[in-house]
């Protein structure tokens, strides 16, 4: 894991997961449900409304099947893989792109078999979904 990902981490960790400050947040916290709901290698996480609200995560509903244009900050890298955050009924799974083509604007056009007319893909605070998805099926890349 490179430093700038070790940090994102990091922050993202304490932001997602920290415990509340203030005793009126303490009161409120304990019945919250947590951030990460459910975990399944199949489908993804699934996150509390709360938590992509909090972590400001933004998605762009596909309107053309199999691709769609993005900006480039939302493409996730980890190891050998390259690919989007997919939104399906509650479920954000990291799904593989098999091209993508720069648009020269800080934009990319991705290519996925797995993308389909109701998805929504993630666009903005991907890097903060891959932390929640590593802490939910127990860190490392």
């Amino acid at each position: 894991m490179s430093l700038s990902q070790k940090i994102i981490y990091s922050l993202a960790s304490l932001l997602i997961f920290s415990q509340p400050v203030f005793a009126e947040e303490k009161a409120e916290a304990s019945t919250k449900a947590k951030a990460i709901l459910e975990a399944s290698p199949e489908n993804g996480i699934k996150l509390a409304d709360v938590a992509l609200k909090r972590l400001n995560i933004q998605f762009l509903a596909i309107s053309d099947v199999g691709s769609v244009k993005i900006p480039i900050d939302a493409v996730v890298h980890s190891l050998s893989r390259v690919g989007i955050y997919r939104l399906r009924d509650g479920w954000l799974k990291l799904i593989p792109i098999k091209a993508f083509s720069d648009t020269g604007q800080r934009t990319v056009i991705v290519h996925s078999s797995e993308l389909s007319i109701h998805d929504k893909v993630v666009v903005q605070g991907a890097a903060l979904v891959r932390v929640a998805e590593m802490e939910a099926f127990g860190g490392g890349e």
